[in-house]
């Protein structure tokens, strides 16, 4: 089987990310951490529900999620 599975975060999801996300770095680079990275969620829910992303503790939003 060649299949991907393609995720695309919402407009306000990718935007909320990219502030939590820098604040995290942000943090680890003033205290001379190397940055470990980020985890990031994804609950994928069956038509027609949505599929929501979440970073940490924090919801994000909505995210398409595609078998291309």
């Amino acid at each position: 089987m060649n299949k991907r599975l393609k995720i695309e975060l919402s407009p306000s999801a990718t935007e909320k990310y990219l502030e939590l996300s820098s604040k995290q770095v942000k943090v680890e680079v003033n205290d001379e951490i190397l940055p470990c990275g980020v985890d990031i969620r994804i609950e994928i829910a069956p038509l027609p529900f949505d599929s929501i992303a979440y970073y940490r503790e924090h919801e994000l939003g909505l995210c398409e999620v595609t078998l291309i």
